[in-house]
C-alpha cells in the first residue's frame, strides 16, 4: 500500500485509485437492521411532533449500510493516509 500525506489528497480528486472487492449485502445483513427499525419507530412516536428532520435522518438505514461499508472497500484502493490510526464515519448528518 502507498502511504500519502494529507496535503496530497487533493491530487487524487477525479482519478481512479483502485477497485475494491465486491460486497454482497445479504438478507441476514438486512435482518440485522430490524432492531434499527424498532428504534426508529420508538423515536417516531416520541419525536414526531418535536423534530421531523431527525426522524428522516434515522430512516436512511440503507444509506447507512452503504456508508458503513466504506472502510471495507478502502482496503482495495492501495492508499493509506499517513499517520492514520483509526477511521471515523463523520458527516452523515451534514
Amino acid at each position: 500500500m502507498k502511504t500519502i500525506r494529507p496535503d496530497e489528497i487533493n491530487s487524487y480528486i477525479g482519478k481512479e485509485i483502485g477497485v475494491s472487492k465486491w460486497v454482497t449485502i445479504d438478507q441476514e445483513m438486512i435482518n440485522n437492521l430490524q432492531m434499527l427499525h424498532l428504534i426508529i419507530n420508538s423515536f417516531m412516536l416520541i419525536l414526531s411532533k418535536l423534530n421531523q428532520f431527525l426522524v428522516q435522518l434515522l430512516l436512511m438505514d440503507f444509506n447507512i449500510i452503504t456508508y458503513a461499508g466504506i472502510p471495507f472497500s478502502q482496503e482495495g484502493l492501495g492508499l493509506v493516509l499517513e499517520g492514520t490510526k483509526m477511521g471515523l464515519n463523520y458527516g452523515l448528518d451534514k
